[in-house]
């Protein structure tokens, strides 16, 4: 589930940044090389995403609640995981 949620809050922020540079590129208002090749100026901004993951079995939940929990017990080297996203289910 943790990489279900962050998949598809990936998703949504992909589409407001595409969102956004097809607007810039409709309205022709990116002035700076940076902003033309990225699509986005230091004014424009995401909305947040929330993704709440709710569990209605009759057992309790026994799946990993982060990534860092799903990548316990693999040949990952622990430094990695400091430098990975934890990812929580909300």
């Amino acid at each position: 589930m943790p990489v279900r949620g962050m998949i598809y809050d990936g998703i949504n922020y992909g589409s407001q940044v595409n969102e956004i540079s097809r607007r810039h590129r409709t309205d022709h208002d990116l002035n700076s090389p940076a902003e033309f090749l990225s699509g986005f100026t230091a004014e424009d901004h995401l909305t947040p995403v929330v993704t709440i993951t709710v569990y209605w079995g009759s057992q309790p939940w026994d799946g990993p609640r982060s990534l860092h929990e799903m990548m316990q017990g693999s040949k990952v080297d622990s430094n990695v995981c400091l430098h990975t996203n934890c990812y929580l289910l909300a």
